[in-house]
């Protein structure tokens, strides 16, 4: 099992803050009380050059606390070549065995090319690196299009719990109104009710999903 600890990026970012030093101390705090498989830098998104003074500063303040470093674009829906190959610049001497990419709010579909270069070029900068992708899955067709990429290791997704919040069920293949009968995931087959079954309902989806339909651990919900 991979155990991830995320810096809370995203949560930041739709209330409109950002790290300061401050809360890098909180966050080292947080991630040398928690053990996990690896740990991604305070980044900012859409922000690359931000993200990347990030990484410097964290590199300064917190060498005993290894982060994963996380390639962010500039604009949302538009995702360049020249700001994953200026990163990777920055990045290709961590030394955490992983490489994190922001997903631009887009859609798998949408940028499933330039993803595949953009995994196979971080792939020969840093030959052996575990490759991921942030902000990815928004539902089962989106993430079964996410295994189409060569070398991709692992994506991570919240649409599972913000559906669930929602009142919205994942299926294999789709998602609607209400758990499907004869579901036999675990959140369905025992005791636990309301939107905490629905969550656990849909993160099991999300699984087989990404597993092929066999429970495989391609991805992590």
């Amino acid at each position: 099992m991979t155990w991830v600890l995320d810096c809370g990026t995203w949560g930041l970012h739709t209330r409109g803050k950002r790290y300061a030093e401050r809360g890098f101390a909180d966050l080292a705090a947080y991630y040398r009380t928690h053990s996990a498989s690896w740990r991604a830098a305070p980044d900012e998104y859409l922000r690359p050059d931000r993200t990347m003074e990030n990484w410097r500063d964290w590199q300064r303040l917190f060498p005993d606390v290894p982060v994963a470093p996380v390639i962010q674009y500039q604009r949302e829906g538009r995702p360049s070549a020249s700001e994953v190959l200026r990163q990777l610049e920055e990045y290709a001497s961590a030394s955490s065995g992983v490489l994190l990419i922001s997903n631009p709010g887009m859609t798998a579909g949408a940028w499933l090319d330039h993803l595949a270069w953009a995994v196979a070029e971080v792939k020969r900068a840093v030959p052996g690196v575990w490759v991921h992708v942030l902000g990815a899955g928004w539902d089962p067709v989106d993430i079964a299009l996410y295994r189409r990429v060569p070398g991709l290791d692992s994506i991570d997704s919240i649409a599972y719990y913000t559906d669930a919040q929602r009142g919205v069920a994942w299926r294999l293949g789709g998602k609607g109104p209400g758990r499907p009968d004869g579901c036999p995931c675990p959140a369905c087959t025992s005791g636990v009710r309301g939107m905490a079954a629905l969550a656990m309902h849909n993160a099991w989806v999300a699984l087989q999903t990404a597993g092929g339909g066999h429970g495989g651990s391609w991805a992590r919900a």
